[in-house]
C-alpha cells in the first residue's frame, strides 16, 4: 500500500493528526484517534456513524468550539480556534 498524496493547496478544512480526549470519572475516553482530513472548496462531506461514534465533537472541533488534545484544525488557512475572525 502507497502512502496518501499531500494535497497540493490547502482546504478549506484542513485537520492533522486530531486527537479528541475526554476525561469523565477518572477514565479517559478517545473520541479521535490520529484524525486527518481535507476539505476543498465546494467539496460535499458527510459525517456518518452511530450515536456517541464524535461527529458532533468533530463539528464542535472544527467550529473552534472543543479544543483538541493534540494536533491542527484549519479553517481557511487559520487556525479553528481564531474561527470568529475568519472572514473579518
Amino acid at each position: 500500500m502507497s502512502a496518501p498524496v499531500a494535497p497540493a493547496s490547502p482546504g478549506v478544512v484542513e485537520i492533522h493528526n486530531l486527537w479528541s480526549i475526554f476525561r469523565v470519572a477518572g477514565r479517559e475516553i478517545v473520541v479521535h484517534e490520529n484524525l486527518n482530513l481535507h476539505i476543498e472548496r465546494g467539496e460535499l462531506v458527510s459525517l456518518v456513524g452511530g450515536s456517541g461514534s464524535g461527529k458532533t465533537v468533530m463539528l464542535r472541533t472544527i467550529l473552534g468550539l472543543e479544543t483538541p488534545a493534540r494536533g491542527k484544525v484549519s479553517v481557511l488557512g487559520r487556525p479553528a480556534s481564531q474561527l470568529s475572525d475568519v472572514g473579518a
